[in-house]
């Protein structure tokens, strides 16, 4: 009985360390004198599918490098300060699907000694493995994590007056976007020395781990290529591998025209039209009188679905245009009937339909759900159909009208 109990024990360790879950993540770092640094980790979960829990702790390993060679300085347990909820966008008009992102927190402070040679600390996490549902990658489920932050001899030589803090990103995107509806999403960054300069870009997510360790794998779960990396492997790393050629590190979306980032403001913009979910990284550059200092690298998942709005203005037609203009055709007949289709009634507190029916610019106003309007003679007559005009969740149809 011991035998078996045991058996089960450690399967159940192997399947939650395999587990797929993480859906992005950043390390940043904060100056305290004397060569302490506090570390913020920020590690991101998908919540919705049972994947496995935030490591507590989690191994943090920092290495030196010197003229191109890398030596482990130290690898410690870093503690699971607290986990936070990711809100939804908040938009009353729209109902989004279910999605669960969690935000778990480590802090850290480590003393890196000032070197007399040219030194940089390159701190590493790395962990396995990603959601395999990810549509601009191969085999996702498959590819680990590498969050990592560097500490350059430019940093490390400033002085305890000077010492420098990397950027730190202000607000985390939207956990869903609509498909076919403008994203303009602020990913800027703060810096706490005014007079440097950041510049943004769209980047590659970095590997890490794999599945060795796992079952049906062989190998180690503390191996490199292994599902939690102990002690995490040393640079250089690898991007992530995307599906090209439609997906890449500066177009991680697809679709045309593809979104873009400005490299001044960190505006991320473009009308998502691919439905997936896409793993997007984003790196920001922080210069110092032209020198670089740090690279902050991000990376997140968006999840493009088509979103139902709570309130939208639709009318049987012959053809829809552009989404919204509607072209209704009548042969022999003037009196036309409207077969009002919208939706959700239920959040519909007002409407009207509004035709130019005697061709004199004066639109003549009708309050039915599904009227029934006379028109004069034969021709073209252009109208539209309101509702709640003037509300937060409004929505207007504009109609083509031709009678023959």
């Amino acid at each position: 009985m011991k035998k078996v109990s045991l058996l089960i024990f450690l399967c159940y360790c192997v399947n939650g360390l395999f587990a797929r879950h993480i859906i992005g993540g950043e390390i940043t770092y904060q100056c305290n004198g004397n060569g302490d640094y506090t570390f913020n980790m920020f590690v991101y979960r998908d919540c919705l599918s049972g994947g496995a829990d935030f490591d507590t702790p989690a191994t943090i390993t920092i290495y030196r490098e010197s003229n191109g060679s890398f030596s482990e300085f130290v690898t410690f347990d870093a503690p699971l300060r607290s986990i936070e909820g990711v809100p939804l966008p908040e938009d009353p008009c729209t109902t989004l699907p279910p999605v669960c992102v969690q935000k778990g927190i480590y802090r850290f402070t480590r003393n890196l000694p000032t070197p007399t040679e040219d030194i940089t600390y390159h701190v590493v996490y790395q962990r396995c493995c990603r959601n395999n549902t990810i549509a601009n990658l191969n085999d996702p489920g498959s590819q680990g994590v590498t969050y990592t932050i560097a500490l350059t001899p430019e940093v490390l030589r400033f002085n305890d007056a000077s010492c420098n803090n990397t950027p730190t990103f202000d607000n985390f995107p939207p956990i869903v976007i609509c498909a076919g509806v403008p994203i303009e999403f602020d990913h800027r960054a703060t810096d706490f020395n005014p007079n440097d300069e950041l510049i943004y870009k769209f980047c590659s997510p970095i590997q890490g781990g794999g599945l060795a360790g796992s079952p049906g794998f062989g190998g180690s779960p503390e191996d490199c290529d292994g599902v939690q990396p102990n002690p995490a492997c040393p640079p250089p790393f690898d991007g992530v591998n995307f599906t090209f050629p439609t997906y890449s590190p500066t177009n991680p979306m697809g679709g045309d025209p593809q979104i873009t980032i400005d490299p001044l403001t960190g505006l991320i913009s473009g009308i998502p039209n691919v439905l997936g979910q896409f793993v997007v990284g984003v790196c920001v550059e922080e210069y110092r009188n032209g020198v670089l200092l740090s690279t902050v690298s991000r990376d997140f998942q968006f999840n493009v679905t088509n979103c139902e709005p709570t309130v939208a203005a639709v009318i049987a037609s012959d053809e829809v245009r552009a989404g919204n203009e509607y072209v209704i055709t009548s042969c022999g007949e003037n009196d036309v009937f409207f077969d009002n289709q919208s939706v959700q009634r239920s959040n519909i507190e007002e409407f009207f339909w509004s035709f130019d029916t005697n061709g004199d610019g004066v639109d003549e106003i009708f309050t039915e759900w599904s009227p029934t309007i006379s028109f004069p003679d034969t021709g073209f007559y252009q109208g539209q159909l309101v509702l709640n005009p003037g509300l937060n969740c409004a929505d207007t149809a504009l109609i083509s009208l031709n009678i023959y």
